[in-house]
């Protein structure tokens, strides 16, 4: 039987970017968010139309006439609909993650904006429904309305995400849903305003067939501070409450795990040790979403001549992985540092290295990945923490920024480059930071609490 898939998947991509350029909708949506000006409204929106363009490319390209005996065979669907699905997932994504990082703006917080999850499980619905008809006019609806259904949850996934982390991180977090339209009984009985999480029904993020009622998000800037006797919130200015420090003498990044309620674990002197101990010390097998940056952070904290562990994951995690408050730390008093923005991350990273001097060590963040790297001889090597059976100093080239770091040679955004950060951290200098060092009781995690373990790789 002749493999119709590439031919298939080349025609239904050609056809579904040319609509979606097109798409007068799609690009004044595109505009607001590039203007500065979307809301999750629009994000919606954006859903709706990207969904129901390749709802109408797939019924245009695939026919019972289009397919072997008239039959979506498994292979055909299983590849057809992960590409296509994960490609409306991506723009989606993209879009809640503008917004979410301009309503954070607004809101005071310098948060990284969260990105939902691919609905795997779904798509596998989509897949076995369309596979387990012999006759596939019986099943083509699923191309349908579902396609433009499963586009829509992602804004949906993004906004119970973020709601999740403030809340998690001690803000205060508000959810609307909207009707839209000649609304059922069911979504009307939805329809309203709701604190996150405990009185937000989970309801609120599910949606039926031709549903097109909007869910919506407000991160506020007001933190909830539990009293550990009563075990009841309130509202209180946090950094003035835990600390009689003045603003002025403390860091943006600390002031940020203060405000977000990120439990502090005081690092221990223990004195100079062997880079081997530190490295097994240290890494393990990641369990987390990913915690290279924090791990690295550990190792700079662990050569100056104390105890860090780290893999402690959540909030912590998430703002020591942000490139502001990367930058932030690289830009401490008396810290020696270099960050270069550009369009070519490769470019960037060769002219970092120039600076790293055999012998010393630094802490380099770039792509998707940080990790500490240093020059032997006439090759770079990094440092790689994340593994569950060899951690330890690599060969750093071209092949590894690609394949570890997620390097790429260019960066684009609706059609336009743009230039990202590259920081490189002299790490003599961060350990002798005593701003750094109070820093490092955000990352420092208990042995218990850490989230790593032989079912945990590198990320």
């Amino acid at each position: 039987m002749t493999d119709i898939v590439p031919e298939l998947l080349e025609a239904i991509k050609k056809d579904f970017e040319k609509q979606r350029v097109d798409s007068k909708k799609v690009q004044a949506l595109l505009k607001l968010l590039e203007d500065g000006q979307a809301t999750y409204k629009d994000a919606h929106a954006y859903a709706v139309e990207v969904g129901e363009i390749l709802s109408k490319v797939l019924n245009v390209h695939i026919t019972a006439e289009t397919l072997p005996d008239g039959k979506m065979y498994f292979n055909i669907a299983d590849r057809v609909l992960n590409e296509t699905l994960k490609n409306n997932y991506s723009l989606v994504s993209d879009y809640t993650e503008g917004v979410q990082t301009r309503l954070n703006q607004q809101a005071g917080l310098k948060l990284r904006a969260q990105r939902p999850d691919f609905d795997q499980d779904r798509v596998k619905g989509f897949i076995n429904k369309l596979s387990s008809a012999d006759d596939f006019t019986d099943v083509q609806w699923v191309l349908g309305d579902p396609m433009v259904n499963f586009t829509q949850s992602v804004v949906d996934e993004a906004i119970k995400k973020n709601a999740k982390f403030h809340s998690d991180a001690g803000m205060k977090a508000v959810i609307k849903r909207q009707v839209k339209g000649k609304a059922c009984k069911w979504c009307r009985g939805l329809e309203g305003t709701y604190d996150y999480p405990k009185g937000t029904p989970n309801e609120v993020f599910h949606r039926h067939e031709n549903c097109r009622c909007v869910t919506e998000y407000y991160p506020s800037d007001k933190k909830k501070k539990q009293d550990v006797w009563s075990k009841e919130w309130r509202n209180r200015d946090v950094i003035d409450k835990i600390t009689t420090e003045k603003p002025e003498d403390i860091s943006n990044t600390r002031k940020i795990a203060l405000r977000v309620s990120i439990p502090t674990n005081p690092i221990e002197r223990v004195g100079s040790r062997l880079e081997a101990d530190i490295i097994a010390d240290i890494g393990g097998g990641d369990l987390t979403k990913g915690s290279c940056s924090s791990a690295a952070f550990a190792y700079a904290g662990a050569k100056s001549g104390y105890r860090v562990l780290d893999f402690r994951g959540g909030a912590s995690q998430d703002i020591f992985s942000d490139m502001a408050v990367i930058n932030d730390i690289a830009k401490l008093p008396g810290v020696k540092s270099q960050e270069i923005r550009h369009k070519n991350d490769f470019s960037a990273v060769k002219q970092l290295l120039k600076n790293v001097e055999e012998g010393k060590e630094y802490y380099l963040a770039t792509g998707q990945h940080a990790a500490i790297v240093k020059k032997v001889g006439d090759e770079y090597q990094y440092l790689e923490l994340q593994s569950y059976s060899y951690n330890g100093f690599y060969t750093l080239n071209d092949q590894m920024l690609k394949k570890r770091f997620g390097c790429q040679k260019s960066h684009t955004r609706y059609g336009q480059r743009y230039a990202v950060s590259n920081t490189l951290i002299d790490i003599d200098s961060l350990g002798k930071s005593e701003e750094f060092k109070k820093i490092l009781s955000f990352i420092n995690t208990a042995g218990g609490q850490q989230m790593k373990g032989i079912e945990g790789h590198v990320k």
